[in-house]
């Protein structure tokens, strides 16, 4: 089971820690004639525990990663629809679940778009931690 504190922002502004909840996925029991790895296989039940929201679902998935993948996806697509209600870290409006977007038709597109945003992300990181190290750096001198 994994969880997360959220503050909530109630109706009548009043302000809440609330707690959303992803289970472990579990094996469904399918019909004898379904294909392996027939998607649905498994689910990954999540829920919003606290104040008046009542946010619950389940995600299906081909294994269990792919099930606690789409529990996330659905469960912050459910917190995005609260907009500024919603904070994590102090953050309005913000989740800290990362959006996760198909990418383009074919592999060959999606890989193409990735090695881009990986290549983004790479770059950002280079910077914080050459930030990181000039200032341990300075703490040093």
């Amino acid at each position: 089971m994994l969880n997360r504190t959220f503050s909530y922002i109630d109706m009548n502004n009043d302000c809440h820690n609330v707690v959303a909840i992803i289970d472990a996925p579990k094996k469904l029991e399918l019909p004898l004639n379904a294909p392996p790895g027939q998607p649905g296989a498994y689910a990954c039940d999540f829920r919003v525990n606290g104040a008046d929201l009542d946010i619950k679902g389940s995600a299906f998935g081909v294994d269990e990663f792919h099930a606690v993948l789409g529990a996330f996806r659905d469960l912050r697509l459910q917190l995005d629809a609260l907009g500024d209600r919603i904070k994590f870290l102090d953050i309005a409006g913000w989740t800290g679940i990362p959006r996760m977007v198909t990418l383009g038709d074919s592999i060959e597109v999606q890989r193409r778009i990735e090695a881009v945003l990986d290549n983004e992300h790479k770059k950002r990181q280079d910077e914080l931690t050459a930030r990181r190290l000039a200032a341990e750096s300075k703490e040093k001198r």
